[in-house]
């Protein structure tokens, strides 16, 4: 594994109200989001108002603010036009994202000419970008603690307090089955889902990672070493679950069997793991760590292999 030097984010930049704001959020409660129109947002919760606010990543300025549940906001991701959020009040939310075309392009030149308009002192408020409720998923009994949306499987899955996982249908909202298995009273804190129905559910309680279809059938349950923070999943060039720790490590493990594959512990001095991503392509992994410090990680091996079929390819003996 050859890493990258890490980079600091420069959140010092941004305007010191935004950046105090953002600073006391759970990182549960924050997320990136490129919607249909090709904006970039930062979707964020866990506010005193109970609201689901959407800023500008280029100008950093709030464009909207929606009341999301009733009790605090705990989770928050986003995927291209769907938003999904969680709550005390033990309702999960489905959202779609959607603007005009035209206010798209305003927004493009009002965010890159650092305009401060506040567009909801607008008439034409309902044209522009905003959050619209879809569904309301209801079937877990104490405050949700963790969710997950794939939208090959058409699911979303939660989980709550009390241990209990639900998965519901993104298009209909209708519950498709529950879990209880790990329904002791503690609290789930990562799920994570992968291709062919495979669902991870990890409690930091029990160290331990659940894997089960999504019918709820129960597969295999591995032992962690450390907490696990977030989880990802790889499916170039082979489908991983990555899991990111609080001490700091990385693991790779099959999405079939939880067999653990490999373990990087290259970001230790950083602190936990808070957030894991995947470059297009799935061949750089992208970290966030405690500190603020923002790491990439990829395979040398296929980088190496990429550069000798890019060299082969424009090789004088290929093109004679």
């Amino acid at each position: 594994v050859d890493m990258a030097t890490p980079a600091t984010p420069a959140m010092d930049t941004a305007p010191i109200g935004y950046g105090r704001l953002l600073d006391s959020l759970d990182h549960k409660c924050m997320a990136i989001n490129v919607d249909g129109a090709g904006m970039v947002r930062v979707i964020s919760a866990g506010y005193w108002d109970d609201s689901v606010k959407l800023h500008s990543l280029e100008s950093l300025r709030e464009i909207d603010s929606v009341s999301a549940h009733t009790g605090k906001v705990t989770c928050v991701l986003a995927d291209g036009s769907v938003v999904v959020t969680g709550g005390v009040d033990g309702v999960v939310r489905v959202w779609r994202t959607g603007e005009a075309p035209h206010a798209a392009m305003f927004e493009v030149v009002t965010d890159r000419l650092g305009m401060k308009q506040d567009r909801k002192d607008e008439g034409d408020h309902d044209n522009y970008h905003q959050l619209s409720c879809t569904h309301s998923l209801v079937g877990l009994v104490a405050p949700v603690t963790a969710i997950n949306y794939n939208n090959e499987l058409d699911v979303v899955v939660s989980g709550c307090g009390t241990g209990r996982v639900c998965i519901h249908t993104v298009s209909t909202g209708k519950l498709m089955n529950t879990i209880t298995d790990l329904e002791d009273g503690n609290p789930i804190d990562v799920i994570c889902t992968a291709g062919h129905g495979y669902v991870a559910v990890h409690t930091a309680v029990s160290s331990a990672v659940n894997l089960f279809w999504v019918n709820g059938q129960r597969l295999a349950r591995a032992q962690a070493h450390a907490r696990i923070t977030c989880m990802a999943v790889n499916r170039q060039p082979s489908s991983l679950f990555v899991c990111g720790h609080d001490d700091g490590t990385i693991t790779f493990r099959q999405t079939w069997d939880l067999l653990e594959v490999k373990r990087v512990d290259t970001l230790v001095s950083h602190g936990a793991i808070r957030s894991i991503g995947f470059s297009q392509d799935g061949q750089v992994l992208l970290l966030g760590s405690q500190d603020g410090v923002f790491s990439f990680i990829a395979d040398a091996r296929q980088e190496t292999q990429e550069r000798q079929k890019s060299a082969r390819a424009v090789s004088p003996s290929m093109l004679v």
